[in-house]
This record gives structure tokens, sequence and C-alpha cells, in this order.
């Protein structure tokens, strides 16, 4: 069987289920699938720089006036946030079937 990456958390039945749907419908299988209110979903994410870090240049003592890290972060300045997008095929949802059928 040809492998589709699920999110971690998903129980081994609802796992199957959404590989069957992403392999029926010929779905990008580098992504990995979720189900988000009885959807199909991608898991995505993307990098921004951390809310933590913050520039207060009112005390007098130097600064980097960017993102210089701190403990929230690692110290890199920057946060990767994970969000959930809802499948599309054909202008419609993706619906996953009820756990009985």
């Amino acid at each position: 069987m040809k492998r589709v990456r699920v999110a971690k958390g998903c129980d081994r039945k609802l796992a199957a289920q959404i590989r069957r749907v992403v392999l029926r419908l010929r779905l990008d299988r580098r992504k990995v699938y979720c189900e988000v209110d009885g959807l199909l979903s991608t898991e995505e994410r993307f990098t921004a720089r951390c809310s933590g870090c913050a520039c207060d240049c009112g005390d007098g003592h130097p600064c980097s006036h960017e993102n210089g890290g701190c403990h929230e972060c690692g110290y890199t300045g920057k946060r990767v946030t994970f969000f959930a997008a809802y499948v599309g095929v054909a202008g419609e949802l993706v619906r996953l079937p009820a756990r009985g059928e």
C-alpha cells in the first residue's frame, strides 16, 4: 500500500480512513493529513517572528531592534506556527465518512 502521512494523535481507525480517502482522491501524499470537524484537512505550518521577543528601547540598554531571541523561542527569534487547512476537490470540501460507514 502507498504511504500516506497522517498527523500524530489520530487513532488507527481514523488514520486508515484518512489514508483510504487520500488514495482514492489521488491527493498529494507529501502532505500530513488530519481530521477537523469531520472534514479532511492538511497540517500546514509557517515560520514567523517570535511574539515573545520585544524590543524595548526606552531603558537605554542596547538591543538588536529585531527578534534577537528569548526563552520562548529558544533564542532564535522565530516561531513555527501550525494550523489546519481544509482540503477541497473541485470546489467542494472533502467530508470523511461517519465512523459507522
